[in-house]
């Protein structure tokens, strides 16, 4: 210190020599103040002295300063660090099959199925009777709308006799070869008609054979291309095994089971792009909302006429 004051008494003039004393206590005081546990209240002291030193006083090597205030001006930018980014735990894009129906909006836990996707727990938007099915009436193109019910118990099996053509039935229906879906376990190719005249309702849960509950949808959108227990397992078979099972435990009479379909069209075309299957038990043991994707892999389908064309 003594060497210090000499070189300092040396300096031309006293404003020199005031000038090297502040930049001396300014790094004295920044060490102090990195290391002595009175660090954060001597910067607040710091702090509040830089904000009265005249304009024009040169900075102080060491001397923090305030933070400057947030800006009201939307246009001004951000001084806040970047948040994280958003990481799904669906997994990729890429792993979902290409025939996997769309999520509904503002879900976020969708869980694809071989041409289904369950995107929730069911709404609930009709009014059934307990015991019985209802179709809602067609529209000005002859297009079923809406099929519900309260199941209660099982019903019979396979339609009889000879069903009515639904809106957008082919006039010639072809019959293709349908390639196994990547990412299904159990997928299986299919070799058959393309189209089916699908019940919104299965005959099997009490679903009539009218008009309003038929779609023309591929064999894909009505059965899948799985089976589990010697049953079909996707498409609109996936709500449909589940709704047979639950009825068959006799649980129904007790807790009825919710079950509605409504077909989702665009436009003017007659076929519907995919179908909205909501199923819910009682109690709440089963509950789910599930858009089934009428689409077939390999092939392009016109909605308008039924008709397709191989993708390649």
């Amino acid at each position: 210190m003594k060497y210090l004051a000499e070189f300092i008494s040396l300096l031309p003039s006293r404003i020199m020599r005031a000038l090297l004393g502040l930049v001396i206590i300014g790094l004295f005081m920044g060490i102090v103040y990195a290391y002595s546990p009175a660090g954060p209240q001597m910067r607040e002291w710091m702090i509040e002295a830089s904000e009265h030193l005249p304009e024009g006083f040169p900075e102080i090597p060491g001397l923090p300063t305030a933070a400057p205030a947030p800006s009201s001006d939307p246009a001004a930018p951000s001084t806040a660090a970047p948040s994280a980014a958003v990481t799904s735990t669906a997994g990729p894009a890429s792993s979902a099959p290409a025939n996997a129906a769309p999520a509904s909006p503002g879900s976020s836990a969708a869980v694809v199925g071989d041409y289904y996707t369950i995107t929730g727990t069911a709404v609930v938007e009709r009014t059934p009777v307990s015991g019985q099915v209802t179709t809602c009436d067609l529209d000005s193109l002859g297009r079923a709308q809406c099929a519900y019910g309260l199941l209660t118990a099982p019903a019979k099996g396979d339609s009889e006799g000879k069903l009515p053509d639904p809106a957008g039935w082919p006039k010639n229906n072809a019959k293709v070869t349908i390639l196994a879906s990547d990412g299904v376990d159990g997928s299986k190719q299919y070799k058959g008609w393309m189209m089916n005249r699908s019940h919104l309702i299965a005959d099997s849960l009490g679903g009539p054979e009218v008009a309003g509950n038929l779609v023309t949808g591929t064999r894909t959108q009505n059965v899948g291309t799985t089976q589990i227990g010697g049953q079909y397992a996707g498409g609109m078979a996936h709500t449909e095994r589940m709704a047979r099972e639950y009825l068959a435990s006799g649980k129904g009479a007790e807790c009825p089971l919710y079950y509605a379909a409504t077909p989702n069209y665009t436009g003017s075309e007659l076929l519907p792009r995919t179908v909205t299957v909501d199923i819910m038990s009682c109690d709440h043991a089963i509950d789910e909302r599930v858009i089934v994707s009428n689409t077939a892999n390999g092939w392009n389908i016109d909605y308008m006429t039924g008709a397709v064309i191989p993708t390649r």
